[in-house]
């Protein structure tokens, strides 16, 4: 995991065979560490087309985002993070499975029709394996809620991927308040769930959040260890946001960035109820809380990539560069407030949490512990 190491005695490191293996993830340094006595609970908190400097603690003077601020106060700030592609689908595959997404033939978001496939295989192919199964033997409850984007058609929806609960869209995007009638038949922006009816909507940032603080709610009672992925649409395309949100920033001269600039405002609300449930069930301490964007924001928008060049769709630093906060109290070597310089990646993810729990790490797995 994360660490600086200190050794107390000097004459020691005589004794010391390896001293730092730089390939760790998220630092340059790392050392063998055996099964924790408590399995790891973990948060990944995705949000979709987020612009790098649109976070306080990326530099924004327009956006106050003190709920990511904290996290990154109480956890290590990745200053130099990276997701595996330019676009939605691919860096959710990439996060997920632990594997680069060119590796199994996707380059781009999988629901463009080509004629010459069939549609069910516009989704993470069947062959990939996810986080969710691979936990499951451990003993892992497994979550997603929000925006999966990863098929819609038989086979390739959250429940047959290993989640045990499921509340969000299939589809790449939707509006974010509810609409007059939704379209019936197959339908990848309806909200749908395996485990509850309350599929309405009323603000969807805010409705995401809830079914995850719910979800903390009965973690904390029965105690087995879970991963919750809390996929936020937001800040993605269309731009919508709460009127009392807006009024936040009427300062902001322009009317989309004034929208774009209460969306993050709102995640960010939502991000600061789920660290405090986290707290109030007695989570805090074992869980380890990953924020991250799936990509950066999209050029049509009113995101600010600043200080990188490129957007969204580009292999430019601020297409795949993206804001990695991981905060996790259990693991002292994880110091509050630092910065680590190293490079890493989100599929890094699977294969630290493989190690927290004494698994064999598979070799085709391309991330990093």
């Amino acid at each position: 995991m994360i660490g600086r190491l200190r050794y107390v005695d000097k004459r020691m490191m005589k004794k010391v065979r390896l001293l730092l293996i730089l390939c760790g993830l998220f630092c340059g340094a790392a050392v063998a560490q055996p099964r924790l006595s408590t399995p790891p609970n973990m948060i990944v908190i995705l949000a979709d087309d987020l612009g790098y400097g649109d976070l306080g603690c990326t530099g924004s003077r327009q956006i106050k985002t003190p709920s990511i601020d904290r996290l990154a106060k109480e956890g290590v700030f990745c200053s130099r993070a990276y997701v595996t592609a330019p676009m939605c689908s691919p860096s959710r595959m990439g996060l997920l499975t632990g594997r680069f997404p060119k590796r199994y033939g996707i380059t781009t978001n999988p629901n463009i029709q080509m004629d010459y496939l069939p549609e069910s295989h516009y989704g993470l192919p069947q062959t990939e394996k996810l986080i969710p199964e691979y936990l499951a033997p451990c003993g892992y409850r497994s979550a997603v809620f929000g925006k999966w984007h990863l098929g819609h058609t038989k086979g390739y929806t959250p429940p047959e991927r290993g989640f045990t609960h499921w509340w969000g869209f299939l589809g790449g995007s939707r509006h974010y308040f509810p609409v007059k009638k939704e379209a019936e038949g197959l339908n990848p922006s309806m909200i749908v769930s395996n485990f509850t009816d309350k599929t309405d909507i009323t603000y969807l940032t805010d409705d995401i959040t809830d079914r995850a603080v719910e979800f903390l709610q009965e973690a904390g009672k029965d105690k087995k260890p879970f991963f919750m992925f809390v996929s936020y649409n937001a800040p993605h395309w269309p731009n919508e946001a709460k009127p009392e949100d807006i009024t936040k920033f009427r300062n902001v001269q322009n009317g989309e960035r004034r929208v774009y600039c209460a969306m993050v405002y709102a995640m960010d609300r939502g991000i600061g109820r789920i660290l405090d449930a986290l707290k109030a069930d007695g989570l805090e301490k074992d869980t380890i809380v990953v924020f991250l964007s799936d990509n950066g924001g999209a050029p049509e928008a009113s995101s600010c990539n600043a200080p990188f060049r490129g957007a969204k769709r580009q292999h430019f630093e601020g297409g795949v560069r993206v804001p990695f906060i991981i905060r996790y109290p259990a693991d002292k070597r994880l110091i509050p407030g630092s910065v680590c310089r190293q490079p890493v990646s989100s599929v890094d993810l699977l294969p630290a949490l493989l190690k927290a729990n004494g698994r064999h790490i598979p070799r085709k797995l391309d991330g990093m512990d």
